[in-house]
């Protein structure tokens, strides 16, 4: 007959904020779409045929406008795609806390809104009278991409939300759940002294 004894030590070890995979997975998603933007920043032509003719047209014609908006993207997704993990890690002010938890939640809005209007303008335009030939990777891919990453931000901030608020102290480390630990284990392992009845007197 075995006898599983739980680990104390193990027991008390922290774990990740709620919401820490749904940040993780956003964060993956945006820096796949900021490195392909980067790509096209950096004068790639790989995969430029399946934009818009518009934008098609002036990144192979060198546009400067073009390209300074494409580095912009990849600065604002690089900023999205980190924001959730440090909204739910808690920061040393809570001014910073409150500031990070704010433009998170406008990317996640932000992403939402645009990909989803995007999104349906460009099926609508697929399959409309038109045909934009030139609108069926925005509106499959691309478009729906900027969904997605806001919809994992958002998912990451309504799981990881503090109902005690965002000010609360750090969480202890691994070294400080430790040490409460084992006090708590040497604490149940010694022995209660018994109280002596009181003598009454006669």
């Amino acid at each position: 007959m075995s006898i599983d004894v739980q680990d104390p030590h193990r027991a008390s070890l922290p774990r990740g904020p709620k919401g820490l995979g749904f940040a993780q997975a956003a964060c993956v998603v945006g820096l796949l779409f900021a490195a392909v933007s980067a790509y096209w920043g950096l004068g790639g032509m790989w995969l430029v045929d399946t934009l818009p003719h518009s934008l098609e047209d002036g990144a192979r014609a060198g546009d400067t406008v073009i390209y300074v908006a494409v580095w912009v993207a990849v600065v604002l997704k690089i900023m999205a795609a980190v924001l959730p993990l440090l909204a739910l890690r808690p920061l040393s002010k809570p001014a910073w806390n409150r500031a990070v938890w704010v433009l998170a939640w406008a990317a996640a809005a932000v992403l939402i809104s645009y990909g989803l209007a995007q999104t349906i303008l460009g099926l609508l335009a697929v399959h409309g009278s038109a045909g934009a030939d030139d609108r069926v990777w925005s509106a499959y891919l691309w478009d729906p991409w900027f969904l997605i990453f806001g919809l994992l931000v958002a998912a990451a901030l309504v799981r990881g939300r503090h109902p005690a608020g965002r000010d609360a102290a750090p969480p202890a480390g691994p070294r400080d759940a430790r040490s409460q630990a084992a006090g708590q284990a040497s604490r149940r392992a010694s022995p209660r002294r018994r109280r002596r009845p009181a003598h009454h007197r006669t």
